[in-house]
């Protein structure tokens, strides 16, 4: 009876435990968030931060809650405990950003490389079904539709990967104190979050189509696939919070932008195997398509802030793709890539008519469809073609 009560006693009093620290909390997090004006961190990270100031103000909570077996140091004790936790060091306001900031970073870059490899799977399963599967007698990827399809989901699993890697160099980069990898992370991370995250969507629906039924149904991966993709829209910010990241503080406040088309083209102007009318038009793309996205974000048109940040990124990532497939074609090895930077430029960059009747099958489309390298002379006649 006496054990029973005394259990009763310790679980009443956690519960008031519990209530005041809740209380405590949110009073912290209400005071920091209105000195250090944090409008646009995602709500997970807003809890962390809300735990981290916790615990480092009141060390009478750093126990959580399955390890709250007796009541943590601090936590009783009267005056003592409360004395002891006005005495508890104060944390820095800016560091404490800087830190949230740059898990930030992380995250975004995490989503990136998340959204580039299941793209990546789903690129896969879709060309295993078309090499293999047969209709109306011949093997799919023979029919003119499922090629056309076959390139909506490789053109963007192939931005994803350029990009998702190039960040992640950047932010090496950064974490030595490299200021202009720092200002390019600014802009990066937001962007890589914002386009690949719903790109991923659009590739999983496509790839499971090609499966067909069986795509659905749990026997196979396409269905977990569509599923997970939509999470990455979700978490860590939506698609229109990375957008509006990218136009009203990493470019009208920060200006990381700058440092983003000096790099552009420099790595046009330094990858001698890009032919030289194909790096014009990167070049001029390049310098467009920023000037569009700081009008934007200086005008404070946020209306438009989805429309600069998809120009951000393909020109970005055309001008990564045709550096890498020159350069691998260089050494011999497969160019295509330089081939799909000009899908980039086609396709995302220039004004498409919907009622012109193009012609049976791109070329284009040809050469990255064939199970076989494409050399560097090929990959640049198509390209200058």
């Amino acid at each position: 009876m006496v054990a029973r009560d005394h259990l009763h006693l310790v679980a009443q009093r956690h519960r008031v435990h519990h209530r005041v620290r809740r209380v405590v909390a949110r009073r912290v997090v209400q005071r920091e968030h209105a000195r250090v004006q944090v409008r646009h961190l995602p709500v997970g990270l807003l809890l962390d931060a809300r735990e981290d100031l916790v615990a480092a103000r009141h060390g009478a909570l750093d126990a959580r809650p399955h390890e709250r077996g007796a009541p943590a140091a601090g936590a009783g004790g009267g005056h003592r405990g409360r004395k002891r936790a006005r005495e508890a060091p104060q944390p820095e306001p800016a560091k404490g950003l800087k830190q949230m900031m740059d898990q930030v970073n992380m995250s975004r870059l995490s989503h990136g490389v998340r959204a580039a490899a299941m793209m990546r799977r789903c690129l896969n399963e879709a060309l295993a079904v078309a090499r293999n599967r047969e209709a109306f007698g011949e093997i799919i990827i023979e029919k003119p539709l499922l090629r056309r399809q076959l390139m909506k989901i490789m053109v963007p699993t192939e931005q994803a990967l350029s990009m998702a890697m190039y960040t992640g160099q950047q932010l090496e980069l950064a974490e030595t104190g490299d200021e202009h990898a720092i200002e390019q992370l600014r802009i990066l991370t937001p962007l890589l979050k914002f386009r690949t995250c719903r790109d991923n969507i659009q590739v999983a629906t496509g790839a499971m189509e090609i499966r067909g039924g069986n795509g659905y149904i749990e026997d196979w991966v396409n269905s977990r696939l569509v599923r997970d993709a939509h999470l990455g829209v979700l978490w860590e910010g939506t698609s229109n919070i990375n957008a509006l990241d990218v136009t009203t503080r990493a470019i009208a406040k920060v200006g990381a932008h700058k440092a983003l088309g000096e790099t552009l083209q420099d790595l046009a102007a330094d990858t001698p195997d890009i032919p030289g009318q194909f790096r014009g038009t990167l070049q001029s793309t390049a310098e467009r398509a920023l000037a569009v996205a700081e009008e934007i974000a200086t005008s404070g048109n946020e209306t438009l802030a989805r429309k600069a940040s998809d120009a951000l990124y393909h020109i970005t990532s055309a001008t990564l793709l045709a550096r890498e497939g020159a350069k691998l074609g260089a050494q011999g090895e497969d160019a295509r890539r330089l081939i799909l930077a000009r899908m980039v430029i086609d396709h995302r960059l220039r004004p498409q008519d919907p009622l012109a009747i193009p012609q049976d099958e791109d070329p284009m489309a040809v050469a990255l469809l064939a199970q076989r390298k494409v050399s560097l002379d090929e990959a640049q006649e198509l390209v200058a073609g």
